[in-house]
């Protein structure tokens, strides 16, 4: 086996190891620390929101990125769709509890929160897509 080689299936099994929980794990922790550190130091109740709906996004991103990577593209979709709903549900219960603001009254975080849920929906099907047509053309 020759070193590119090597440094390729080193990357593949890192990328395979950063499942959908840990990702979720990572955000969640790092999304609730700075809603802590903002209520305790910050002024503003509706910035709960924003750190909430900003961490949301962060994992519909970098979860569409490594669903692509992932060589068991099922066993990834189906893990991926757990830890985004603990994830949202999470995020926004911590946000109405900090804030003490319920999301009804947010229009702006009701889109922006539908937004991210909608994408990330249409990111699952799109990297299908995008894995169906690699392998097509790899067998031809």
């Amino acid at each position: 086996m020759n070193q590119e080689t090597l440094q390729k299936s080193l990357y593949e099994k890192r990328l395979e190891q950063f499942e959908p929980f840990r990702l979720a794990a990572l955000i969640l922790g790092i999304t609730l620390l700075l809603m802590l550190l903002f209520r305790v130091f910050g002024s503003e109740k509706e910035k709960m929101w924003l750190f909430a709906s900003t961490g949301l996004g962060f994992y519909v991103w970098v979860n569409a990125v490594l669903g692509f990577f992932n060589r068991n593209w099922v066993r990834y979709l189906g893990r991926s769709v757990l830890a985004f709903i603990a994830v949202l549900t999470i995020l926004m219960i911590s946000a109405y509890f900090l804030s003490g603001i319920s999301i009804l009254q947010l229009r702006e975080y009701q889109l922006m929160i539908t937004a991210f849920s909608l994408f990330f929906f249409f990111s699952i099907g799109l990297v299908r897509l995008i894995k169906g047509i690699i392998e097509f053309l790899e067998q031809n």
